[in-house]
């Protein structure tokens, strides 16, 4: 839903009444931001590897953790 008024009109085609439903289910959903870095730039194929992922979403607090996994 995140483009110019014009062109998502153009590409949907739905009527307006249609629009607000369509914008109803989305704005249920919050915006996700995922961001990942890897502690070694190369590896073995066999070798065990470290991923630290931060998961991240606009509207939550910074100080509040909604999950960690270890």
């Amino acid at each position: 839903m995140n483009m110019d008024d014009e062109l998502r009109d153009k590409i949907m085609q739905v009527s307006e009444q249609e629009m607000e439903k369509l914008a109803s289910v989305c704005n249920r959903y919050p915006v996700v931001e995922m961001s990942y870095q890897m502690q070694k730039e190369e590896f073995d194929a066999e070798e065990s590897i470290v991923i630290d992922v931060t998961v991240s979403r606009a509207d939550a607090d910074d100080e509040e953790a909604l999950a960690v996994f270890e």
